[in-house]
């Protein structure tokens, strides 16, 4: 399933934002988030691999939308779409 952050999402919020999305779904979901526009460049480095697993249960998968991969690709992602 497709989870989008919210647009105006800051970093400092990013934990609690997922925390509770996350509690939501079956703990055995395959999880992708998305964004639809360009997050912060603090919101974007707080989405590690140990981060991720920090706030999921360990049977969850979280992939990262490819317009979150990279910040430096982040303007070629969102003008394709």
């Amino acid at each position: 399933m497709d989870l989008y952050l919210d647009p105006s999402l800051e970093a400092s919020g990013l934990s609690q934002y997922l925390r509770d999305r996350i509690a939501a779904l079956d703990p055995d979901s395959v999880v992708r988030l998305r964004s639809v526009t360009p997050p912060d460049d603090s919101t974007l480095t707080s989405l590690t691999a140990a981060f991720l697993r920090s706030i999921s249960p360990k049977s969850m998968s979280i992939q990262i939308g490819r317009e979150l991969w990279r910040i430096e690709e982040r303007g070629s992602a969102y003008a394709e779409e």
